[in-house]
């Protein structure tokens, strides 16, 4: 053939060839100018949305996952922010039916990454229908694909692709997903991971398994693993140890003794403490301290040295906590029932540089205000002070919800009137797209309910704001529900505990001559939150009864009320009522009757001012229906 001559066929191919390479270059072009977009907005998760929103068919397999990633690396408030967001439930329903109709358009590495992206974007909140579908639609098709997500040859190890599963099942857990393939990899590689895994796999172990209902059964292999532990605490390794601790403590101490006599008691060893307390850096001393007050390990010799005169470890994790950090130790601490005053007072006259130290907005200052209205230790003046200063416009639905109920239940209704409306009028009377789960809005009416009783005029609330709250109303049942600020008991508890018991009470209140009715409100709206055990049918006298779960956590013993139910006194009292405060802890299996009714008799004269002979029949059957219940397990056997 002539030099310079082409054939049909050369000419076709030649065509062919460029004309592909420049779709290639131009898309190639598109999605670096969506890439470097991305980058750009990094730090602004409304931002990072609306690129998304102005050209989502520019989006393809590897901008979306740079996306997610992007948004999977913000901080966890702004992470809330981002899960209720509509374009954000655009986007995961976008990308279900893509994981749906081609999941061979992402590769491998791109699976690992969107997995980590989606399971911890969507496995905290709680989220809209239609992203509740679309989530489990990709988490079904991802399943699918597990095989190839951990099979062999991803980037890094098999303590990787184990730490990876670990987290997929903790986020399918949360949203009440079957994950059945992740669940396999992680008991089939619980042996490799017991042998030679890292502290940090054996967390991701036990916290994948615990999501799933299946923690228990690595206790015993956690427990075989006390040398690793000693030895990596004895050289300072507190990060590796508490990330298991903080893993474990997740799960809420779910070893029982076993785990608390086993790694609780080794972390409590001379010698070994004070190489924690020398050689390991504040996030994971606070992570060791808040594991262990949530395991119900309380350290006895670290709380006696942060508390003393001139304690190296407080001075420690006040000078270099950041506020997240330091607000971990107190909750540990008054969660045991420790005083922990040296460390409170200093936390408060600190509190300012703190709270500058951790770069979350007004994220340390609601945390902390939250949990000293939930302990009912609200004498941190300087905390919900500061939180009344803070820049609102910023707050998630949870810190929105958590800021109004510390405020009410800390008494700054009154006191600080125009920040508190202030607060209330973002939350639910702004146009901001705010979703909040049901136990927000059960906040969020408690709040309203303070205001109420303290006489501040709040505005009216957006319409489906206000239908929500009243849906909480019958589906949490007592203000003081765990997450509303209250302890650790079963729905049902909080307002009276069993029938049977409540019936055993009734008939000794009508043996006194005390009419009145049963699980009542004292307004003329029935009221959830504050529904009473018994409400006087003739006086204004409300009785109740505080079962285990509304003591303070760790401190049953002082009998000293959580945050939520003195709350609830305290507002039962402002409507005019007075209230007889009983402690189940008195009504055990062994009391007998007489004793019961005279306690009763004690409580309404010091309590209520009131005084009656008994006025009901006290019957031999009435006797016998005592006798029933008491054997059955007693009144205080919560």
């Amino acid at each position: 053939m002539p030099a310079g001559k082409r054939t049909t066929k050369h000419k076709r191919r030649q065509w062919y060839i460029d004309n592909l390479s420049s779709k290639k270059d131009k898309a190639l072009t598109k999605s670096t100018s969506l890439n470097s977009l991305i980058l750009q907005s990094s730090s602004s998760p409304f931002a990072l949305l609306s690129i998304y929103q102005t050209a989502p068919k520019s989006f393809d397999p590897h901008t979306l996952t740079t996306l997610l990633t992007t948004l999977k690396n913000l901080p966890q408030h702004q992470r809330d922010t981002v899960a209720s967001n509509d374009i954000f439930q655009t986007l995961i329903t976008d990308l279900s039916n893509l994981t749906l109709n081609n999941p061979r358009s992402f590769t491998r590495g791109q699976l690992v990454l969107l997995s980590h992206a989606v399971a911890l974007l969507c496995g905290g909140r709680e989220l809209p229908d239609r992203s509740h579908q679309a989530c489990y639609d990709i988490f079904s098709d991802l399943d699918r694909s597990a095989a190839r997500i951990l099979g062999k040859g991803v980037k890094g190890d098999l303590g990787n692709r184990c730490r990876l599963a670990a987290m997929y099942v903790g986020a399918c857990g949360r949203l009440g997903y079957d994950c059945e393939y992740f669940v396999k990899v992680l008991e089939e590689q619980k042996g490799w991971i017991l042998k030679q895994g890292t502290p940090e796999d054996l967390g991701s172990l036990a916290w994948g398994l615990g999501k799933v209902g299946r923690g228990k059964e690595v206790v015993g292999d956690i427990q075989s693993m006390k040398e690793a532990f000693r030895g990596g605490l004895e050289q300072g390794r507190g990060r590796e140890v508490g990330e298991v601790l903080k893993a474990w403590g997740k799960l809420g101490g779910e070893g029982g003794r076993e785990w608390k006599e086993g790694i609780g008691g080794m972390i409590e060893e001379e010698g070994i403490r004070e190489a924690v307390w020398s050689k390991s850096c504040v996030r994971d001393l606070s992570n060791i301290i808040w594991a262990s007050g949530k395991c119900g390990v309380v350290l006895d010799s670290w709380w006696s040295e942060m508390e003393s005169p001139s304690s190296a470890l407080r001075a420690k994790i006040i000078s270099q906590g950041k506020g997240q950090e330091v607000v971990k130790a107190v909750w540990a601490g008054m969660r045991g029932g420790v005083e922990c005053r040296r460390l409170r007072e200093e936390v408060d006259r600190e509190w300012g540089e703190i709270k500058g130290r951790g770069g979350r907005g007004g994220r340390e200052n609601v945390m902390l205000a939250f949990l000293y209205a939930r302990m009912g230790r609200v004498r941190g003046r300087n905390v919900f002070e500061k939180l009344c200063e803070e820049n609102f416009e910023e707050f998630t639905e949870r810190d929105l919800a958590n800021s109004l109920w510390a405020l009410a239940v800390g008494g700054y209704v009154k006191a600080k009137p125009l920040p508190f409306i202030k607060l209330w009028s973002l939350a639910t009377v702004s146009s901001r797209g705010l979703s909040y789960t049901l136990e927000e809005c059960a906040q969020l009416y408690h709040a309203r309910m303070i205001a109420s009783a303290e006489g501040v005029e709040l505005p009216e609330s957006r319409a489906d704001v206000f239908v929500r709250m009243e849906e909480s109303v019958s589906e949490l049942v007592g203000c003081d529900n765990r997450e509303a600020g209250g302890g650790e008991g079963e729905r049902g508890k909080w307002w009276g505990g069993e029938d049977n018991e409540i019936d055993a009470i009734s008939d000794i209140l009508n043996g006194m001559g005390f009419g009145h009715e049963k699980n009542k409100s004292p307004t003329d709206k029935e009221d959830g939150f504050l529904i009473v055990n018994f409400a006087g049918k003739e006086e204004k006298i409300a009785v109740e009864l505080n079962w285990t779960g509304h003591f303070l956590e760790g401190d049953i013993k002082r009998r000293t009320l959580n945050g939520a139910k003195t709350s609830k006194i305290k507002l039962l009292k402002k409507l005019g009522w007075k209230v007889v405060s009983v402690d189940c802890k008195d009504l055990g299996k062994d009391v007998e009757r007489e004793e019961v009714e005279e306690m009763f008799r004690r409580r309404f004269k010091e309590d209520a001012g009131w005084v009656r002979g008994g006025g009901g029949e006290d019957s031999g059957e009435v006797d016998a229906n005592w006798v029933d219940k008491r054997e059955e397990g007693g009144l205080g056997g919560q």
